[in-house]
């Protein structure tokens, strides 16, 4: 990828559709082999499932609730262990 666009914090930041899009089109490209085609059949699964971001960040808060429920309160380092 674009190194200078890249080393931006793209976490941060707001991107207008058309941006990100490209953005995940030039990542996508990058990926190869067995394991980039799984995750590109991943991802277009999740995007038909949850085609909106409304509905993506509703699964994030379901996925974080049960986490939550199942580990308590405890900070995102201890639940990764």
């Amino acid at each position: 990828m674009d190194g200078g666009r890249m080393s931006r914090n793209v976490y941060d930041e707001r991107l207008p559709p058309a941006e990100f899009e490209r953005l995940l089109a030039l990542a996508l490209a990058e990926l190869d082999g067995p394991e980039g085609e799984e995750i590109r059949s991943q991802l277009a699964w999740f995007q038909r499932k949850y085609p909106t971001a409304l509905d993506r960040l509703a699964y994030v808060r379901r996925k974080m609730a049960g986490v939550r429920l199942h580990c308590g309160d405890a900070p995102a380092r201890e639940i990764a262990r």
